[in-house]
């Protein structure tokens, strides 16, 4: 006689267990798809009331909107007001400023234009190429004469050398000999007499003094020929600045540098008024984008009908497409998103029935457990179990009592062993000893240690297990 095992309960509600599981995959798919078109009519939708914020709001910059505070609206007006003074400013500084480069330009091509004349002026004045010769040359005396006191002023040193370490011409030097002032008596005189022949002191003195004073000729020559050069420059920088006051460089250059100045402190007025207009820019912008940031809110904020009155009042009563799609879009979304409640309800209903069924399929398959098995009357629906636990009319423990009492537990068939030609089965205590030891190791596989369902791996939706106190379950 067949018996019904957990085992076969278990391939049994396999296929019910997957339709739930398929169930809940369906709801998933359906509420995914219910939120991706709710995404994109949103992302379409913020498109167009962008579109419409920044057209509605350029009429408010225009000031055609009614609708808008007068305060809000008073506040674009005169920022406009600013920034077109600037703007105003800065074009006619740089329109000055222009202007006065074509002058800087124009001075500038006057400028070299006199100064060509005045080359070939002074190309051409005789007088000036002879105070010009007469300079140069002026210069080449000075600068012989230069050289040569330098030299004087070497070869003294070197000669005046000789003198300085000789005593006697020293001595006779200092006491003035051959000079008025020189006084001593007869004998000295006499000696310094003969001191003075031996050493031809009379030429030494003549020698050394016109060593001492030759630099100093040399000197003052050179100086009389500065001198000299110094006036023949003067004359000719006197003719040259004559011709050049003559010429009309000077003027030139006067207007250029007039014209120069006017144009600096014009491009710094450019600059100034360039800033002003910047940061009037500056701010105009960003009252542009908190505007645009408000008027988007709003338009956000406001019903289909609400919408449709400010847009066509704005644009001129136009028939608009956008507009059309963007209120079709709104209602569309509120109906989408009461989709979107049912389908994550349904699918979060489904996921627990899923759930819960994979738990209890599970919990049939462990009833099997350590060589032994649940074995079930002929009269146990587990299909009704399985549905009444799904849908949350039985609770585990409830579901726990129905299998125990519709259910045993015994040992799982074992092959009969291939018997054999003994003298006697058990005829010594070897063989007491065997089954004894054989005994005591099934006693520990089933009775000793708790199985490992026992401890609550067969539990399913998180709470605790039953522990089994005997054989059969109960």
């Amino acid at each position: 006689m067949s018996k019904t095992t957990g085992k076969d309960i278990y391939n049994d509600l396999s296929s019910q267990v997957e339709d739930y599981s398929g169930n809940a995959r369906k709801a998933s798919r359906r509420l995914e798809s219910i939120q991706s078109e709710i995404a994109d009519l949103k992302r379409s939708q913020a498109q167009q009331i962008a579109i419409i914020g920044s057209e509605h709001l350029a009429g408010v910059m225009a000031g055609r909107v009614q609708a808008v505070k007068p305060e809000i609206q008073q506040i674009f007006v005169e920022r406009e007001k600013l920034i077109e003074a600037a703007e105003r400013d800065y074009r006619s500084a740089v329109a000055t400023a222009n202007g006065l480069a074509f002058d800087v330009s124009t001075a500038m091509q006057k400028v070299a234009q006199e100064e060509g004349l005045l080359k070939s002026a002074l190309a051409n004045n005789d007088e000036l190429r002879k105070a010009a010769k007469t300079k140069d040359d002026a210069e080449l005396a000075y600068n012989f004469a230069q050289r040569a006191a330098d030299a004087a002023m070497v070869e003294s040193r070197q000669k005046l050398e000789g003198y300085r370490v000789s005593r006697s011409f020293n001595y006779l030097l200092d006491r003035g000999f051959g000079t008025r002032r020189y006084q001593s008596g007869y004998v000295f005189t006499w000696l310094d007499g003969w001191l003075a022949r031996r050493i031809n002191f009379v030429e030494a003195k003549q020698n050394f003094e016109t060593l001492t004073h030759m630099p100093d000729a040399s000197r003052e020559r050179a100086a009389e020929l500065m001198s000299a050069q110094t006036v023949a420059i003067m004359h000719y920088n006197g003719l040259v600045s004559l011709i050049e006051k003559r010429s009309g460089v000077a003027a030139a250059k006067s207007a250029l540098k007039a014209a120069q100045s006017q144009k600096d402190r014009t491009d710094e007025v450019v600059e100034r008024t360039k800033r002003t207009r910047d940061a009037f820019s500056a701010k105009r912008d960003n009252h542009y984008a908190d505007m645009k940031s408000r008027v988007t809110k709003a338009l956000e904020a406001m019903s289909s009908e609400q919408m449709r009155i400010l847009v066509l009042a704005t644009r001129g009563n136009e028939d608009d497409v956008a507009l059309a799609k963007l209120v079709a879009d709104k209602s569309t979304i509120v109906q989408l998103g009461i989709d979107e409640q049912v389908a994550q309800a349904e699918y979060d209903r489904l996921s627990v029935q899923s759930r819960r069924a994979k738990d209890a399929l599970e919990y049939f398959e462990r009833q099997d457990y350590d060589g032994k098995r649940r074995v079930y009357d002929r009269s146990f629906d587990a299909e009704a179990l399985l549905a009444g636990y799904v849908l949350g009319h039985i609770d585990q423990s409830r579901m726990d009592s129905m299998i125990r009492s519709s259910s045993r537990v015994e040992p799982e068939p074992q092959p009969e062993p291939v018997r054999q030609t003994t003298t006697s089965s058990y005829s010594s205590s070897d063989d007491d000893d065997s089954y004894s030891s054989s005994r005591q190791k099934s006693d520990d596989a089933f009775g000793g240690a708790s199985p490992a369902w026992q401890s609550g791996d067969d539990s399913f939706g998180g709470g605790s297990q039953t522990k089994w106190k005997s054989d059969d379950g109960f």
